[in-house]
């Protein structure tokens, strides 16, 4: 053993001595199928090391060419007994050594070349290129998320319509490359891989917002038996709140009703920054109103979020004519002060007692709606003093005018 160990040692060292001095990579590659004649096998370890060598002397391409011949040739890349879902192989070696630098893009155009070429490169080469399809994907959005954040700040202007349309074109051929690596890969028919496809495809879906498609996949991978992580419904949730798709956001609260007290909040407050997102406060409010209904404490920059997103819908609403002269609502409890005492407050301390009361009080529904009133009418008051118009609301059935 250790004497096989010690020639496989030493091969790897006229491997490197060879890729160094520049050789051809066909007398890198003979020399290992040379190797049979001393009782060797050119296995995954060597082709690595090959591989790496090339690699870190900055011989990309060199590195390709001895990954194609390697595949044309069909030398044994994997060792005895050993799956190559786990083990990998020279494609999806070198596919993961562009991915671990960035280049994301050349992975996976790595793969889908070798496989278009008529090559067979393994089931692993498979899964890397679309993690790095993922991983492509998730840098786009980060950098367009970062582009916006500058242009609302006014540092750099905004995309115009053709660079939208370029971005989300050649997003869309990264999915359309996903979507055709994940057929290969099922086309392999190895079954314990299933759920690692659906989970990326799942990954794919989120990155690029496609809330539809993203769900789909998290009942596939049910359907698989396999148990998908509460984060990743919850981000597929909001992704739907977000997109108005409310038949899937009703799917999916499904599934919220047996989880723990701490998964619901979570859930619901994915839920909540959804509707945010979206601007359909409306829902937002109802969305907190489930959230202490469960006996859970949203949190304080989501309420503020939701009430100042009320505020501003009313205040749009108001000066379109379109706001009712009253607003009834049956209220459950009666507050410590009167909307009176509210008003002489700053905003900003209006607006966290109001927030603080339906927290510590744990109040109910009609409450939580009386307390978006009661801000909805402060915002209100300063405006219509100028019109000296009574504002009435309805406290437990009693008219009370606010002064």
């Amino acid at each position: 053993m250790e004497i096989m160990e010690l020639m496989v040692s030493i091969m790897c060292g006229w491997i490197k001595s060879m890729i160094k001095a520049e050789k051809e990579v066909v007398e890198v590659i003979d020399l290992l199928m040379d190797m049979d004649c001393v009782g060797l096998k050119p296995n995954f370890s060597m082709m690595e090391k090959a591989i790496s060598v090339y690699w870190d002397l900055g011989k990309k391409d060199q590195a390709i060419i001895f990954v194609d011949e390697i595949l044309r040739r069909e030398i044994m890349s994997l060792e005895d007994g050993i799956d190559d879902v786990h083990r990998g192989g020279p494609a999806g070696y070198l596919a993961w050594k562009m991915m671990e630098k960035g280049e994301y893009r050349d992975a996976v155009k790595l793969v889908i070349r070798l496989r278009e070429s008529g090559l067979n490169p393994e089931t692993y080469s498979y899964l890397v290129a679309m993690t790095a399809v993922v991983k492509e994907l998730n840098k786009i959005a980060k950098a367009l998320h970062k582009l916006k954040g500058f242009a609302k700040s006014g540092f750099v202007a905004e995309l115009d319509k053709e660079n939208i349309r370029l971005v989300e074109k050649y997003q869309s051929d990264l999915v359309e490359d996903g979507i055709q690596l994940s057929c290969w890969v099922i086309e392999e028919g190895n079954p314990s891989v299933l759920s690692l496809v659906r989970k990326k495809l799942l990954a794919m879906y989120i990155c690029v917002v496609n809330g539809l498609e993203a769900e789909r996949q998290l009942w596939e991978m049910k359907l698989l038996g396999k148990d998908v992580e509460r984060y990743l419904s919850d981000i597929v949730l909001a992704i739907c709140a977000s997109q108005g798709q409310k038949l899937v956001v009703s799917r999916l609260l499904v599934t919220m009703e047996s989880s723990s007290s701490s998964s619901k909040k979570k859930t619901l407050s994915w839920l909540l920054r959804g509707y945010i997102k979206a601007g359909n406060f409306e829902d937002a409010a109802e969305t907190i109103t489930k959230i202490l209904d469960s006996g859970l404490h949203p949190d304080h920059l989501d309420r503020i979020a939701v009430v100042q997103g009320l505020r501003r819908t009313i205040t749009k609403t108001w000066k379109h004519g379109d706001l009712p002269w009253t607003v009834q609502a049956p209220l459950g409890c009666r507050l410590d002060r009167t909307l009176s005492n509210i008003y002489v407050y700053k905003e900003v301390k209006a607006l966290d007692y109001l927030d603080d009361l339906v927290i510590d009080r744990g109040l109910t529904q009609d409450s939580r709606v009386y307390c978006c009133i009661c801000e909805i009418y402060y915002k209100m008051y300063v405006y219509m003093l100028y019109r000296s118009i009574f504002v009435y609301i309805i406290v437990e059935n009693m008219l009370v005018p606010v002064n």
